[in-house]
């Protein structure tokens, strides 16, 4: 198996002027269909678990609902969340926070925290879609400290009443230039099948309130899925010994090994533990795979690249 630590800093794609189009990270996804007015404390709580893993001044650039281009970081910036809580009338129809490092606010980010919900009303929310909250750090940092991350987890996920949650390697990809970035994120993923993709808001879109978009290192699902799929028994049978399993707060958490890994496909490695995890979870991902926006690759057939993505792990 290819040495995760030593892919690390080949995993990431600069343009001709240096800018990061597209950044390996360790990163964790949480989607919740509860809404800010449901929960509005929730926020600042994640954020000050966030930060006592990423220390503030590795945090430069910030963008909120309301802004168009990421604006350099205060210490105002960090205090945003609790004062939209002690306000939560003052957030109609959508509500976000994105904190990120880089060398310029054009940069797909290694430390990332954003959390993004649409409101009852707003189009999105009367669509289905997902909300979240995602946090992202350097890949060397998760590898060297997955127990931590492990625990980060647990702790957001007794924050945040969540539909499904993951966490290993992803790819994020600078958002002022998505086709750019998702090309390379793309082709790598489909290289390094565990390798997730992050695409906010896309994202919502395809998990709802009734799928699963991809298997990680830990993968979470709530218990109304677990049901869904005939129980836990059912879910877990057959996995191996290769995947541990527990329940958690909501739902139930699966782990694929000690560690986050990354397979080469083109060395002819495999996984065969995602591959099992993926299989008991399909009709999850399934739902993900009809419900999302096609990549945005400079393919002209994106639609087939997209679903390819979704079902990489059965190849």
């Amino acid at each position: 198996m290819a040495d995760a630590s030593q892919l690390i800093d080949a995993l990431d794609m600069r343009d001709e002027d240096g800018v990061r189009r597209a950044s390996l990270t360790f990163s964790i996804s949480l989607f919740t269909g509860a809404t800010f007015a449901e929960m509005p404390h929730a926020p600042a709580r994640c954020l000050e678990l966030f930060l006592a893993l990423c220390p503030p001044q590795n945090l430069r650039y910030y963008a909120t609902e309301n802004m168009r281009k990421h604006r350099a970081i205060n210490k105002k910036v960090l205090d945003m969340p609790a004062l939209w809580a002690s306000q939560p009338e003052t957030k109609t129809e959508y509500v976000s926070l994105e904190l990120k490092d880089g060398d310029s606010e054009l940069d797909a980010p290694k430390y990332l925290f954003k959390f993004a919900s649409a409101e009852k009303g707003s189009p999105p929310h009367e669509a289905g879609d997902a909300n979240s909250v995602t946090m992202t750090f350097p890949p060397s940092f998760g590898l060297a400290n997955a127990q931590q991350m492990q625990d980060l987890l647990l702790r957001l996920l007794s924050e945040l009443r969540c539909t499904c949650a993951t966490a290993g390697f992803a790819f994020q990809c600078s958002r002022y230039s998505p086709r750019l970035g998702e090309t390379f994120a793309w082709q790598k993923s489909m290289r390094h099948p565990e390798v997730d993709i992050v695409r906010i808001p896309q994202d919502h879109g395809a998990v709802q309130s009734n799928a699963l978009k991809t298997v990680s290192w830990l993968t979470m699902v709530c218990d109304r899925f677990v049901q869904e799929l005939g129980g836990a028994a059912v879910v877990t049978k057959g996995l191996g010994k290769g995947i541990v399993h527990g329940p958690v707060p909501g739902g139930l958490l699966l782990r694929i090994g000690d560690l986050p890994t990354i397979t080469d496909r083109n060395r002819g490695e495999t996984t065969p533990d995602y591959k099992r995890l993926h299989m008991a979870l399909r009709p999850l991902v399934e739902r993900a795979r009809e419900q999302a926006m096609w990549f945005s690759t400079d393919s002209d057939d994106q639609d087939q690249q997209t679903e390819d993505w979704f079902r990489r792990f059965e190849k």
